[in-house]
C-alpha cells in the first residue's frame, strides 16, 4: 500500500458518507500489514456494527412485509369506489394487482444478483430502497388504475433488488453467531408487517396506509447511507483494498487489527486464482475473447466448489415448497373453510387465521434463539419429521370425519391443534431455513449472481404452486392436500439429513472451504478438510 493511502486513512474517516472511526498512528509495513488505534474506542464497539446491521434487515423485511400484506387491504377498498371512477376495480383487475407483484419479483432478483457484481452490494440496497419509497409514492397518489399497477410493479421490482442485496451483504458483514439468528428473525418481522399492513387497513384510508409503509424504507435508508460500508468481499474483488480495509475495521473494531488483517489476506488470496483465470480475456471484446470469457464463465460456474452450494441450496428451496406452508398461508381462509365444512361449528374460519399468523410469528421467534445455540441441520430435520407428523395426521382425521365415539366438537378442535402445531413446527425450521441457507452457503465470488437467480426460481416455483391450489384442492381433497403436505415434507427431511451442510458458528471461509471437498453427501464428508484452516468436527465446521 502506498504513502498517500496512509494519509487517506488518518482521522475521520468517511465511507459512503459515514464517519468510520477515528484513526490514529498508522503506520504500514511490508507494503501489506498497519496497525492503528482509536482514541474513543468502548469496550463493545464490537456490538455496535451487528446492531445496525440487524437493525437494518429487520427494518426492510418489515417493509416488505407491508408489500406482501398490501392487496389484501387495498382490493377490499378500491371495490367500494364508483362504478365509474379511475380507481374502481373488478375481479380481473384486481387479480392482476394482486398478482402483478409477484410476477415482477424474479426480475428484480435475477437484475440485483447482476447489480450486486457490478455496483456493489450496498448501491444496490440503497437503489432498491429508492425505488421502493417510489413504488409506495406512486400508489399513494394514484389517480387511476396504471398508476396502481405501475406502483406494484416498481415496488415488486424493488423488493426483488432489496432481498438479494440485505442477505448478502448482511451475511458478509455480519458475525458468525448472529448471522442465522437475525436472518430467522426477519422472518418474524416479515409477519408483523403484514400484520401492520392489515391494522393500518383496517383504521386508515388507504392512502394513508401506503404512505406510512414508507416509515420502515426511510429509516432503513438512513443507517444505510450514514453508518453502514460496503462489503469487503466484494471491494477486494475489485481491488479497492484500502476501502475493504476500512470496511472490516468497521466490522471488528479497531482494536482486532490482527483479524482484519487475515481477513482482507484470506478474501485476496480467494479472488487473485480468479482474477488470474479471467486476467487474459480482460479489455478485450474480440470473437476469441468473447468465447474465452465465455468458456471461463462456464468453468467457475460448473465447478464442483460453486455447483454443489448452488444445486443443495436451490434443491432445498423447491422442495420446502411443496411442505405447504406457503399454500396454507396464502389460502388460509379457503383451507380452514374446507376444514370446517359442514360439519364443524366450533371455529370460526378468521379467527382461525388469526391464531395461524401469530402461531407462525412465535415459532420465527423461538427459530431465531434456538439458531444461535443449534445446529441449523438439528432444527431442520426436528422441523420436518415433526410437520410431517402433524400434517399426516391431519389427513388422517379429515378423512375419516365422524370417528366413533368422538364427538364433532373434539373432532374439530383435533384439527385445529394438528393444523396450527402443522404449521408452527414446519416455520420453526423448513421455512427458516430455505431463507437462512441461500446467503450461508454460496461461494464470495458468485453469492451475488446466484443468490439473485434461486431466490427467482424458487418464486417461478412458489407462484405456480399457488396457482395449481385450486385444481390440487378438487382432486385431492383436503385430506389429500394435508397427507401431500406430510409425505412432502418427510422428503424434504431426508434430503436435510444427507445432503445439507451444518453451518452453525461457522464463517463462510468455512462454509466455502467445506465444499473443495469431493464429497456431495454431508454424511460422507471427511472429519478433517485437506484444507489448512479448516476441521470438520462433531458434526460441524469449524475454524481452527
Amino acid at each position: 500500500m502506498c504513502e498517500e493511502n496512509a494519509e487517506e486513512a488518518k482521522g475521520f474517516i468517511s465511507n459512503g458518507g459515514r464517519r468510520l472511526a477515528h484513526l490514529t498512528n498508522v503506520t504500514f509495513r511490508d507494503g501489506e500489514t498497519f496497525a492503528f488505534t482509536e482514541e474513543t474506542s468502548g469496550q463493545n464497539r464490537h456490538l455496535q456494527p451487528q446492531v445496525m446491521l440487524g437493525m437494518a434487515h429487520l427494518l426492510l423485511v418489515s417493509a416488505i412485509g407491508m408489500s406482501l400484506g398490501h392487496s389484501a387491504v387495498l382490493l377490499p377498498k378500491l371495490k367500494e369506489e364508483e362504478a365509474n371512477s379511475n380507481l374502481y376495480v373488478d375481479e380481473e383487475t384486481g387479480s392482476l394487482i394482486a398478482s402483478i407483484f409477484m410476477l415482477v419479483s424474479p426480475v428484480g432478483s435475477l437484475g440485483g444478483g447482476l447489480l450486486l457484481e457490478h455496483i456493489g452490494r450496498r448501491t444496490s440496497y440503497l437503489l432498491g430502497e429508492l425505488l421502493f419509497v417510489l413504488g409506495w409514492l406512486l400508489i399513494t397518489t394514484a389517480h387511476n388504475q396504471a398508476m396502481l399497477i405501475g406502483g406494484r410493479v416498481i415496488y415488486g421490482t424493488a423488493v426483488g433488488i432489496c432481498t438479494s442485496a440485505s442477505s448478502v451483504l448482511y451475511d458478509e458483514l455480519s458475525h458468525p453467531r448472529f448471522r442465522g439468528s437475525v436472518l430467522v428473525l426477519g422472518a418474524s418481522f416479515g409477519a408483523i408487517g403484514v400484520l401492520a399492513m392489515c391494522t393500518m387497513g383496517a383504521a386508515l384510508h388507504w392512502r394513508v396506509a401506503a404512505a406510512f409503509a414508507t416509515a420502515p424504507l426511510i429509516f432503513n435508508l438512513l443507517i444505510l447511507w450514514f453508518y453502514i460500508p460496503e462489503s469487503p468481499t466484494f471491494l477486494v474483488k475489485k481491488n479497492r483494498l484500502v476501502e475493504a480495509e476500512l470496511s472490516l475495521t468497521w466490522v471488528w473494531g479497531p482494536d482486532s487489527q490482527a483479524k482484519v488483517m487475515q481477513d482482507l489476506r484470506n478474501l485476496s488470496q480467494r479472488f487473485r486464482t480468479q482474477f488470474e483465470e479471467r486476467r487474459p480475456f480482460l479489455n478485450r471484446w474480440n470473437a476469441k475473447a468473447c468465447l474465452g470469457r465465455f468458456v471461463n464463465n462456464c468453468k467457475r460456474y460448473l465447478a464442483p466448489p460453486i455447483l454443489k452450494p448452488f444445486i443443495i441450496v436451490l434443491v432445498f428451496n423447491i422442495l420446502q415448497i411443496p411442505c405447504g406452508l406457503g399454500i396454507v398461508m396464502f389460502y388460509t381462509v379457503d383451507i380452514l373453510s374446507k376444514v370446517k365444512g359442514e360439519t364443524y361449528d366450533t371455529f370460526d374460519e378468521f379467527t382461525m387465521t388469526i391464531l395461524l399468523s401469530t402461531a407462525r410469528v412465535i415459532s420465527l421467534i423461538i427459530s431465531a434463539a434456538a439458531m444461535y445455540r443449534v445446529g441449523r441441520r438439528t432444527i431442520g430435520i426436528l422441523s420436518g419429521l415433526g410437520s410431517s407428523a402433524f400434517a399426516l395426521a391431519a389427513g388422517v382425521v379429515l378423512y375419516l370425519r365422524h370417528i366413533p365415539n368422538l364427538s364433532v366438537q373434539t373432532e374439530a378442535w383435533i384439527n385445529v391443534v394438528l393444523i396450527t402445531s402443522y404449521v408452527s413446527l414446519n416455520t420453526f425450521g423448513i421455512y427458516c431455513l430455505a431463507y437462512t441457507m441461500i446467503g450461508e452457503v454460496l461461494p464470495a465470488k458468485v453469492r451475488g449472481e446466484l443468490f439473485g437467480s434461486i431466490v427467482a426460481i424458487s418464486n417461478v416455483f412458489s407462484g405456480a404452486a399457488d396457482k395449481i391450489y385450486p385444481w390440487l384442492l378438487h382432486s385431492l381433497g383436503i385430506h389429500g392436500l394435508f397427507i401431500l403436505f406430510g409425505v412432502s415434507s418427510v422428503i424434504c427431511t431426508i434430503f436435510v439429513y444427507f445432503f445439507l451442510p451444518e453451518t452453525f458458528g461457522c464463517t463462510l471461509d468455512n462454509i466455502e472451504d467445506y465444499f473443495h471437498q469431493p464429497n456431495i453427501l454431508w454424511i460422507s464428508r471427511n472429519k478433517v478438510s485437506t484444507a489448512p484452516e479448516v476441521m470438520v468436527n462433531n458434526g460441524t465446521l469449524a475454524s481452527s
